[in-house]
């Protein structure tokens, strides 16, 4: 019999997965945050709305062109400048935040890039690339799975808990 967590005795499954969990944990814990101080500026709930819509947009209009990049160049890379992407991101909030922003423009502009760079993160380098041995990889596609549906709904809910 298998043992559970075999994947896990790969040392590069092992940093995909601890990314897999970060990543979307931050996002979600930026969206809950953003969409606070979207409201708190505006007042309107259509803004929250915006908001959403922001994030999502640019992956109609980008799935071809991300599909195509995967394709066609190493996707490390593609992961790598996508983390490096939602960095510039997070710290352009961060600037905006700072400065006191009274127009939520800005803040959609950030929200647009950022929907874009999902849009290709999306598209990221496969379980199958870390998961170590072939006979591992049911079991690795698994546990990638059940992690990012965690860090999914633990973001929203710690963020909840720390802006409540």
């Amino acid at each position: 019999m298998r043992q559970a967590r075999a994947a896990f005795r790969y040392p590069n499954y092992r940093y995909y997965m601890t990314a897999r969990f970060l990543t979307p944990l931050a996002s979600e814990m930026q969206a809950v945050a953003v969409a606070w101080q979207v409201y708190g500026l505006t007042h309107r709930p259509l803004d929250l709305g915006l908001v959403g819509l922001a994030q999502f947009l640019p992956g109609i209009f980008l799935f071809l062109a991300a599909g195509h990049a995967a394709d066609r160049w190493p996707r490390l890379r593609i992961l790598r400048t996508c983390l490096c992407a939602f960095s510039v991101c997070s710290a352009a909030l961060l600037a905006l935040t700072a400065h006191g922003p009274t127009s939520v423009y800005p803040i959609y502009a950030v929200l647009l890039l950022n929907g874009a760079i999902r849009t290709f993160h999306g598209r990221r380098a496969s379980v199958s690339a870390a998961a170590g041995a072939e006979e591992d990889f049911p079991n690795a596609v698994a546990w990638s799975a059940s992690i990012f549906q965690a860090a999914t709904i633990a973001g929203p809910m710690v963020a909840g808990r720390c802006t409540g």
